[in-house]
């Protein structure tokens, strides 16, 4: 609340109230895109499909669904909503993609989603550079190995790649960095991480960039390989985070979605450690929390560690069907 009393003003003053924007762990430096189930879908209405997906960034870039989008779950992911995909022709498409035609040599990626199956393709996003070069991506492919990369996808240029080692149907948050150095905070040029486990990381640097091709969401560049599961969040910068930068990242991920982080502080988007793993370490499993973080973008009423064998629910009120 602001209050001004006996405020006069000369003939042509006048004076400009403004707000900072909320940030995904308060960090909106380099935000170029950033695409959340519970802001942006053109439908709230749960398991309805859902045929457009705005991104919260100041960019605003529209994903269009290319001919019928995922559905729209309003408890996804610890009380969170998700768009489902089901692996047949739900997808969008951001038209002329999001690089703007520029050279984007650092491109960090965060992704909490589900595979409800292995063994098959499932593009979580993908933008081609040209029918026979891809540009930057992040997908499970057939044999699941988990690839990402930025530029040339090939062996030690711009992709990346590891066993995806994951469970059907378990939320996961996946980290893919790709720089122009090794100063990153995964300490190379490019790195993988799932649930901050670095699965893998190379020298390698990318060899093309730039773009005005479309980007997919769900679905491959040419159209294959769509997805199957669930979408939560995805965190897109065009520059390299710090290292607290990239923690605040996960740390608002983790918090939203239940999702324990592998030997890792929680922070807030003040850079402030809610949790402290060097602390608490022999309590660091099915961590979970509730909390209010304005400049974060979060506002987690009631959660629950995703794990399996989480028996803890938490709530500032009684148990709900939903985060509202």
């Amino acid at each position: 609340k602001i209050t001004f009393n006996d405020i006069n003003f000369t003939d042509g003053y006048y004076f400009t109230l403004g707000t900072k924007q909320p940030a995904p762990g308060g960090v909106g430096t380099h935000l170029q895109a950033w695409w959340k189930a519970d802001a942006g879908t053109a439908t709230t209405t749960d398991d309805a499909s859902n045929a457009s997906w705005t991104d919260q960034s100041s960019h605003g870039f529209v994903a269009n669904q290319t001919t019928t989008g995922a559905d729209y779950w309003e408890n996804g992911i610890n009380f969170n909503p998700v768009l489902r995909f089901t692996g047949s022709n739900e997808d969008f498409t951001v038209t002329n993609g999001i690089y703007g035609n520029t050279t984007r040599d650092n491109m960090f990626t965060y992704v909490v989603c589900t595979r409800a199956s292995t063994g098959a393709e499932h593009n979580i996003l993908q933008q081609e550079l040209s029918v026979s070069a891809d540009l930057y991506g992040m997908l499970f492919w057939t044999n699941n190995d988990t690839y990402y990369y930025e530029g040339d996808n090939g062996e030690s240029s711009g992709r990346i790649k590891h066993a995806w080692g994951g469970t059907a149907n378990q939320p996961h948050l996946w980290v893919g960095g790709a720089a122009e150095s090794a100063s990153t905070p995964g300490g190379n040029f490019k790195y993988l991480m799932r649930d901050n486990t670095m699965y893998d990381n190379t020298t390698g640097t990318s060899t093309v960039s730039g773009g005005t091709n479309d980007l997919r969401i769900g679905t491959g560049h040419d159209g294959a390989g769509d997805y199957n599961g669930d979408i939560a969040e995805i965190i897109i910068l065009d520059g390299i985070p710090s290292a607290l930068e990239e923690d605040q990242i996960q740390s608002y991920l983790a918090i939203k979605y239940g999702i324990t982080l592998a030997s890792s502080d929680y922070y807030n988007s003040a850079g402030t450690v809610v949790w402290d793993n060097s602390t608490y370490s022999a309590y660091h499993y099915d961590v979970a929390g509730i909390g209010r973080d304005d400049n974060g973008s979060l506002l987690q009423k009631q959660s629950k560690s995703v794990n399996s064998d989480a028996i803890v629910t938490m709530s500032t009120e009684a148990i709900a069907a939903d985060n509202d």
